[in-house]
């Protein structure tokens, strides 16, 4: 829970009071993954029909300007609409002025309005950018929720959302693996040793922690297991751990 805590309140603003001495002392410089979620984003999706707009959004815009439909079914462009601008009213998209171009026939065909099928509103246009980290986690699910909408894939969101859970839970079960080791009773180790076999677990913790997130990321696996993949792998780990302490505590080793 206090780890959860921290996570939900005390990271987030952590991780935005670094970005900004970042902007004041680099003169504007952030981290990668910051630039990331920040990005700007022209297209936008839903089922066949993609939507491409050359300019940026106002947060609080309903219309766009020159915007660009096309329709794309199995891999193939079906047609290719041109507009002077993009309006959201009445829960619908309109394009004002708009060309359309229809591939297989070659017809050109003006409308002064035609409408547009987007299950996306205007806010999941204009708002679909943000750091997750930096974000409590009602915040993040509605930008996954508004980013699946517009068609972009949250693989990235999701993982920084379930990890608020698996970070705790990393400590409890490296403690439960490292438990029966620490408490035996005839350690003769000196301390620089179990300093150093700290700082290679903790070293073999990370690379396991970004090897879960990368395959997650490359859709390898669920992300489900791109979070919580040290836990899961501790609980697979835990009855090995316990028969190579019995071994070890029996024989004097591990041979």
């Amino acid at each position: 829970t206090f780890g959860f805590m921290l996570g939900e309140w005390v990271v987030p603003r952590a991780i935005q009071a670094r970005e900004l001495t970042r902007a004041e002392e680099l003169q504007g410089q952030s981290d990668g993954v910051a630039r990331f979620y920040h990005r700007e984003l022209r297209w936008f999706r839903n089922g066949d029909t993609v939507l491409y707009l050359p300019t940026s959004a106002d947060p609080d815009a309903t219309a766009f300007a020159t915007p660009t439909v096309y329709e794309i079914r199995d891999g193939e462009l079906l047609s290719l609409t041109e507009a002077v601008s993009l309006r959201f009213e009445n829960d619908n998209w309109w394009l004002n002025d708009a060309k359309r171009f229809d591939v297989r026939s070659g017809e050109i065909t003006e409308h002064q309005a035609l409408a547009v099928d987007l299950a996306m509103s205007a806010r999941d246009i204009a708002e679909v950018t943000g750091d997750p980290r930096q974000m409590r986690t009602a915040s993040v699910k509605k930008l996954i929720s508004r980013r699946e909408r517009a068609g972009f894939d949250v693989t990235s969101h999701r993982i920084e959302l379930n990890l608020r859970y698996a970070y705790p839970l990393n400590l409890v079960w490296m403690l439960v693996l490292a438990l029966p080791w620490t408490l035996h009773p005839d350690r003769r180790r000196s301390l620089a040793v179990y300093l150093g076999a700290g700082v290679v677990v903790i070293a073999v913790l990370f690379v396991m922690m970004y090897f879960f997130r990368l395959l997650a990321l490359g859709h390898r696996i669920p992300v489900f297991l791109g979070a919580y993949g040290i836990p899961v792998t501790c609980l697979v780990a835990i009855p090995i751990n316990a028969w190579m302490y019995r071994r070890y505590r029996v024989r004097g080793g591990l041979l």
